[in-house]
């Protein structure tokens, strides 16, 4: 009760064509906890689930990149218990393979369509700087053979001190927009004073504006035809959501098979290194509590009959420091240990906490919330709203349980300490001493 079960070493010797099936037994059982099988390792060199695994954690891998795509599955129940081969898994990775693909081109070509469309807004943001130019802006950004044209921003403050000075050097300085404390100009001069111009320019913390090439025609034209592109890719992106969507519903069935196979697989592919063998002959081993040993071996012999030989024996002094802990609680000490799960879990033949911890954390509650009105509230709530709370439920109970207890020895009823005579005395006739206790 106050400790983690008494453990054994188990070693089950069976056949190799059978091992996949045992891991299923000992995974169905839940009291089997493999551990590797150092002790053995001369002997038996062999890993007999290496490709096994290799195979299960690439169709599982390909699963859930999947499923990132298509979304959950539906709860379905597992199939009958059985051994899957590693040609079964072998199959099923190429297929979930192929799967992928197409899933991965339909992914990529809604974000090629994403980023398409963050591209035409960008470029429609853009225009609209422009937009007061009722020109040609491919003749406006194309190189000129005499014409020095320069198109940029400068703060608002030295717009007109700029003006000026590029006048001196024969440029003219043409603003057209005013955005956010910012002038968007046209600076354009004879050609053969560039070299004069540019640190003017820099001075005057001046920002060069780029006309993108596709914005290369009068601004309203070029709007429209952005338009058309922005309007054709909600027409690719709606008919991309329908295969996306018809792709679900096509593997949806095969998909939910997957992972119904992938459960019966993996008992035997996470055995690890806990699994060994050499020719037609298998070892597991690792740790079970004691007292499941009699439930086990029967599952064992109703699967195999014989052909099956499980040891156990007690834990080596050497072997404590590697002994899983197996812990069990009643359901209404749910609550309680998995609070004290926040902290860790005891270590195997160390005190497991959980007992004294429930008894003192409701005993404390009650000693500083007594009062029997509030506690009866908290009581009565608990078993209300019992579906919600699920597993604390008895927690919520207790703690109002034990409030009513403390406020009958304070004579205390909904805050009020003189209605009803105190079993033992009122908090605070004498709160030093209650402090104290």
């Amino acid at each position: 009760m106050f400790r983690p079960l008494p453990m054994q070493r188990v070693t089950l010797q069976i056949l190799s064509e059978d091992a996949a099936l045992a891991a299923q037994c000992l995974a169905e059982e839940g009291v089997f906890n493999p551990e590797t099988a150092q002790p053995w390792a001369g002997r038996l060199p062999e890993f007999p689930g290496a490709s096994y695994r290799e195979l299960y954690h690439s169709a599982r891998s390909r699963l859930d990149k999947i499923l990132t795509h298509c979304g959950r599955l539906e709860e379905s129940p597992l199939p009958a218990p059985r051994a899957v081969s590693e040609r079964e898994l072998a199959e099923l990775d190429r297929w979930l393979f192929e799967v992928w693909r197409l899933c991965s081109r339909c992914q990529e070509g809604l974000r090629r369509i994403e980023e398409e469309h963050k591209h035409i807004d960008q470029l429609l943001k853009t225009l609209d700087n422009f937009a007061a130019l009722n020109i040609d802006l491919g003749l406006l950004a194309s190189s000129k053979r005499f014409l020095d044209v320069h198109i940029g921003m400068v703060p608002a403050r030295n717009s007109i001190r700029l003006k000026e000075a590029v006048s001196l050097a024969g440029y003219t300085l043409t603003p057209f927009l005013h955005h956010d404390g910012m002038d968007h100009v046209v600076v354009a001069g004879l050609k053969g004073r560039e070299e004069e111009i540019r640190p003017v320019l820099q001075v005057a913390g001046w920002r060069a504006e780029p006309i993108p090439p596709e914005l290369h025609d009068r601004p309203e034209k070029v709007r429209r035809e952005l338009q058309q592109r922005a309007d054709s890719i909600v027409d690719e992106t709606d008919a991309q959501c329908q295969l996306i969507e018809s792709t679900q519903k096509e593997f949806q069935s095969k998909l939910i098979a997957a992972a119904q196979l992938l459960a019966l697989a993996a008992p035997y592919a996470e055995l690890g290194e806990a699994l060994r063998g050499r020719g037609g002959l298998a070892l597991i081993s690792g740790w079970a509590p004691t007292r499941d040993l009699p439930r086990l071996r029967r599952r064992l012999e109703t699967q195999f009959g014989h052909r099956f030989v499980l040891s156990a024996r007690d834990p080596l002094p050497e072997e404590l420091a590697r002994v899983p802990s197996a812990i069990r609680h009643p359901p209404w000490l749910a609550p309680f240990a998995a609070l004290v799960r926040n902290y860790g879990v005891p270590r195997y033949g160390e005190i497991d906490p959980t007992w004294l911890f429930a008894l003192t954390f409701i005993a404390m509650f009650g000693m500083m919330f007594g009062d029997i009105g509030q506690g009866g509230v908290i009581a009565v709530a608990g078993l209300l709203f019992r579906r919600r709370l699920q597993k604390f439920m008895p927690f919520v109970v207790a703690a109002g349980i034990s409030s009513m207890i403390f406020g009958g020895f304070y004579g205390s009823l909904f805050g009020f300490e003189h209605v009803i005579p105190a079993l033992w005395m009122s908090p605070l006739t004498d709160p030093v001493r209650m402090l104290t206790l």
